[in-house]
């Protein structure tokens, strides 16, 4: 699956060389992470979201094709936070039980 976003993120970007997908299994439950050039961003992310809306949707539909579910993250190295505080972590169990 990584590999898979990764064809489509380096296909929209300026600096294909800069793109770093990792992706981690937890429990059946697929997340990944994008990183791009700062410039490139923009282009992942899209007018409003649009595009990654858009990648999540499609990825969502081929990890469902498996039996698993995916979240795609894409991270701005310059401003990444040091850890996910526990509050967001808790919230995202929430919202996966409400699903």
């Amino acid at each position: 699956m990584d590999e898979f976003i990764a064809y489509i993120v380096k296909n929209l970007v300026e600096h294909p060389e800069e793109v770093r997908v990792d992706m981690r299994d937890v429990d059946g439950r697929l997340f990944i992470e994008v990183r791009a050039a700062s410039e490139d961003l923009s282009r992942v992310i899209g007018r409003g979201g649009r595009t990654i809306q858009a990648i999540r949707t499609i990825a969502a539909t081929a990890a469902a094709r498996h039996s698993c579910r995916v979240r795609i993250d894409v991270i701005d190295e310059e401003q990444e936070p040091e850890a996910t505080p526990p509050a967001e972590a808790d919230a995202d169990a929430s919202f996966e039980e409400e699903v």
